[in-house]
């Protein structure tokens, strides 16, 4: 019942999402809380791009499940201060913090970032040199990527003349 009346007046989700929904004000009622509205249901991959975002770029209607995600969540507000930092460390070129920026990674206790760390750590002078110098192969990358992509697009269909002529002709 409460479904077709909210349909007519034009909600377009699914019977799920709205019992869930629902189901989350009954029970913020029954503690007493004050429900954070939202319009659409937040995925973890949402929550995760709130977290890794500059909170600048934080759009309006995501500022109050924003700041509920840093109070309530175990470790969010630790994994956005690491991820703002880490950002800092990348915009200001500042390869001496990247020490210290990997311990705090190492002990924060959040699984991913320790990862995160542990695999810096592996190629550690590599991911200095990325830090701390101006200059970048992205430009390569690119190009690799487009190659690769052209010969995957290609592979068992021609003869390797069709593919120089593919490559050397896009790079007109």
């Amino acid at each position: 019942m409460i479904l077709e009346k909210i349909r007519e007046k034009g909600y377009a989700g699914s019977r799920s999402t709205l019992s869930q929904y629902i189901a989350n004000l009954r029970r913020l009622q029954k503690n007493g809380d004050k429900p954070v509205i939202r319009h659409h249901r937040v995925s973890p991959r949402s929550a995760a791009k709130l977290l890794t975002q500059q909170r600048e770029h934080v759009k309006d209607d995501d500022i109050p499940y924003f700041n509920t995600l840093l109070a309530e969540v175990d470790g969010a507000s630790v994994a956005n201060e690491l991820v703002q930092s880490f950002y800092r460390l990348m915009k200001t070129r500042n390869g001496a913090g990247l020490d210290d920026w990997l311990e705090k990674a190492m002990s924060c206790g959040i699984r991913e970032l320790r990862n995160f760390a542990i695999g810096m750590r592996k190629d550690y002078d590599a991911v200095y040199a990325g830090i701390s110098q101006p200059w970048s192969n992205g430009q390569v990358e690119g190009q690799v990527n487009r190659l690769k992509t052209l010969k995957r697009q290609m592979y068992g269909r021609a003869s390797f003349s069709l593919l120089r002529a593919r490559v050397l002709s896009s790079a007109l």
